[in-house]
């Protein structure tokens, strides 16, 4: 066998097999490291609506409270309401425990920023 005539029928098409597949895996990872990152984003996104949303609802009832006569677990159950309801407009579901834990925690920031 000439090399030519080897290098036809052996080398280049292993080549071109092995080059194939590089490029294949290549692409596979590039495009599942690209789902990742969108779903952390969108998850971020998620994190940060949820957020915004129940500080809003404290704010309100912070402001309410000033207006009525509610305190404590009231003020929570108000937040809690208003935060649910804003929260199923967006499209966002999360259980009832934490919407408290995260209304829980915002408190804590929020008292501690007018203490």
């Amino acid at each position: 066998m000439e090399i030519n005539e080897f290098l036809n029928q052996v080398v280049f098409p292993a080549l071109a097999t092995i080059f194939t597949t590089a490029i294949t895996l290549y692409l596979a990872f590039k495009e599942r490291r690209q789902a990742k990152k969108a779903k952390l984003e969108e998850e971020q996104e998620k994190a940060y609506k949820i957020d915004r949303i129940i500080a809003t609802c404290i704010e309100g009832v912070e402001q309410m409270a000033k207006n009525e006569d509610i305190h404590g677990e009231q003020k929570l159950e108000r937040c809690i309401e208003g935060a649910s309801q804003m929260l199923e407009v967006e499209g966002i579901a999360i259980s009832e425990f934490e919407l408290r834990m995260r209304i829980e925690a915002n408190l804590a920031q929020y008292n501690g920023l007018f203490e």
